[in-house]
């Protein structure tokens, strides 16, 4: 999907767990993927994307990461 977008300028919003493979972590640094701590606050993350967003730059983020067929919380 980001491969089709015309622009370079596309982060890309992930869990963290996905960042513990050295590879994948390595990929990730690469291609402007942005860790997410899930269930916590992260102020960091807020202001790193509040100065990608002014920077003209765009974030791509999945709403629910997680497939729920239950619709229920968790």
């Amino acid at each position: 999907m980001i491969a089709t977008l015309k622009r370079n300028d596309v982060y890309v919003l992930a869990k963290e767990e996905l960042f513990i493979n050295g590879f994948v972590k390595w990929l990730a640094k690469k291609t402007k993927v942005i860790p997410v701590k899930r269930g916590k606050q992260d102020v960091a993350l807020l202001k790193n994307s509040v100065k990608i967003l002014k920077e003209n730059h765009m974030i791509l983020l999945f709403p629910e990461g997680t497939r729920n067929r239950n619709r229920e919380k968790g």
